[in-house]
């Protein structure tokens, strides 16, 4: 029995892979572009500017880095390696209430700056306070400091 007006179809069974084909071109071309920029892109970690803050405690041991990555402690110069000895040994109050401050030159690497605190977890200090530059210099404005834990 047929039915009046009825057409029969047949089952497509093909896929047209042009427009996928177009999407995987164009997702090519963009990676193409792309990996020589990251490849070029290079983190440069600029020493972080305030408006104002706590003047530095003088009682805190103090660590300077230069760019070089020579380290000072309390205006000794250290070698990296003896870094953590060397706080060990200035420390005089007990481990939960040990403090340093860290002073590095504003071109001085960010791995200098790490390992002085790995320097300082492994001297068992609690506190690092980075010291940091002022925005606006004023006669009364004393250096910022910002506190973190190592």
């Amino acid at each position: 029995m047929h039915l009046a007006g009825k057409v029969k179809r047949r089952l497509v069974d093909e896929i047209n892979i042009t427009p996928l084909t177009d999407v995987f071109l164009v997702l090519l071309i963009i990676m193409m572009v792309m990996a020589p920029m990251m490849k070029m892109t290079r983190m440069e970690i600029r020493p972080p500017e305030v408006d104002k803050g706590a003047a530095l405690d003088p009682s805190k041991l103090a660590i300077e880095v230069t760019k070089e990555g020579v380290y000072y402690v309390d205006g000794k110069e250290t070698a990296p390696g003896e870094l953590a000895n060397v706080l060990r040994a200035a420390a005089k109050d007990p481990p939960e209430t040990r403090g340093l401050t860290l002073q590095g030159d504003k071109e001085s690497l960010s791995k200098y700056a790490v390992a002085v605190f790995t320097a300082a977890r492994e001297a068992e200090y609690s506190a690092v306070t980075l010291a940091v530059g002022v925005k606006s210099v004023t006669p009364a404005a004393a250096p910022a400091a910002e506190t973190g834990t190592p």
